[in-house]
């Protein structure tokens, strides 16, 4: 039956792409609540949206709400841009309560995901939150292996709905949303940016058997055990300056000139220099937060320097993605383009630096240009960046040069 309803999404979304004068289309998708199916091999992953009566989508996960705009209509298929990221959905409306089509990134190279959707009605069930009360777990991705990891699950399950997420040292999985029993447990989520999904056999205080999805290009196995002491490494350790030097580096700016930073750019501020992606949801949490803090702060002194590390080399692409995310966020500042979306490529522009290990990684450096703290995401992302819980106005008041990122709390 899915294979019959993709074949039909594909003839459907091909005739309303080449159809130059679409004629209007005889219905709507129904207002309100659908499930979509994203078809990334035998398992297909579950994803909530919302549709409005412009056709207009809303992602759902969980407490987090992603938005869509930039809304065009061809016939029976609707394209919507998924607000923060170069992706979008495209897909064509098969009944009033069915519709069908694909998932594009643009940041990846011949990148999609056939979906097909169905109508749920007008009222969603919501799901548990996550917070300090959340079962912990250790999780051991790819064990037994070389590529083995460990990660803290955290996970609040609530009369057979479960909301979830995994925090490594390097990020986390965003905001995870699905279904717990006693004997299995599934979980989804789905940003834009990325596609996730885990599933286990639950036994006990252990989660065995674990399946691990994203997209259509990665697949792992994973295991874990309630331990609610299992705590990650301090995320301002694993990044530390090996050159005591004054911290310099070059990167692109938006015209393709070089730009150089030394000691006399940093000269008299207080910077916070970010190494991120625009395809990066910790990133987008990150920069949402800083340009609060640069509006509050920067008649005081204070510089954001955002260097970005981009899927794909076509450079004017990869400033119109960035550019079209600093405007969706009202940030003004400038940005930089280091190279591509690589760890080692990070760490070759910033070559002071032990290893970059995460996207973002923030450096923090001192009108002296001393680098006084280096925070790489981990522990603290999805609990304080996401959720607005930082305070840096001590900090910035007394020249310390840090986000207090230290001292937040859920």
């Amino acid at each position: 039956m899915t294979v019959r309803i993709l074949a039909a999404c594909a003839v459907v979304l091909f005739a309303a792409c080449l159809s130059p004068e679409p004629e209007p289309t005889s219905f709507r998708p129904q207002v309100g609540y659908w499930r979509l199916a994203m078809e990334t091999g035998e398992t297909p992953i579950p994803v909530n949206v919302h549709i409005d009566t412009t056709g207009t989508l809303t992602i759902l996960n969980g407490v987090e709400e992603v938005s869509s705009n930039d809304l065009m209509v061809y016939g029976d298929t609707t394209e919507v841009r998924i607000s923060a990221y170069p992706s979008y959905l495209r897909y064509a409306t098969t009944s009033a309560t069915t519709i069908c089509g694909r998932w594009i990134d643009s940041a990846r190279s011949n990148y999609s995901v056939p979906f097909t959707g169905t109508y749920r009605g007008n009222t969603a069930s919501p799901y548990p939150a996550l917070d300090t009360g959340s079962d912990a777990y250790r999780v051991t991705f790819a064990p037994g292996s070389d590529n083995a990891y460990h990660a803290q699950g955290l996970f609040t399950p609530d009369n057979g709905q479960c909301a979830g997420t995994f925090i490594t040292e390097t990020g986390d999985y965003r905001f995870l949303q699905g279904s717990r029993t006693d004997s299995h447990m599934v979980l989804s989520c789905f940003d834009g940016a990325h596609l996730f999904f885990f599933e286990a056999d639950v036994a006990g205080d252990s989660l065995q058997n674990g399946v691990f999805l994203s997209g259509t290009h990665y697949q792992s196995t994973w295991e874990a055990v309630r331990d609610d002491a299992f705590t990650l490494s301090d995320p301002y350790s694993l990044t530390y300056v090996i050159n005591q030097e004054a911290f310099t580096f070059t990167a692109l700016d938006a015209t393709g000139d070089m730009a150089q930073f030394d000691a006399e750019a940093f000269a008299g501020k207080l910077t916070i220099v970010q190494i991120f992606g625009s395809w990066c949801p910790n990133c987008l949490d990150e920069s949402t937060y800083y340009q609060d803090l640069h509006a509050r702060y920067t008649d005081r002194g204070l510089d954001i320097v955002p260097v970005a590390f981009e899927r794909g080399d076509d450079f004017a692409q990869n400033v119109k993605h960035i550019q079209r995310q600093f405007d969706q966020l009202g940030i003004t500042y400038p940005f930089y383009i280091g190279g591509t979306a690589s760890k080692s490529e990070a760490s070759r522009v910033f070559r002071q630096l032990n290893r970059v290990i995460s996207f973002p990684t923030s450096v923090f450096i001192s009108p002296e240009g001393e680098v006084l703290k280096i925070h790489g995401c981990g522990a603290e992302c999805i609990w304080h960046i996401s959720r607005g819980g930082l305070n840096a106005d001590d900090d910035v008041e007394h020249g310390r040069g840090c986000t207090g990122l230290d001292r937040c709390t859920p």
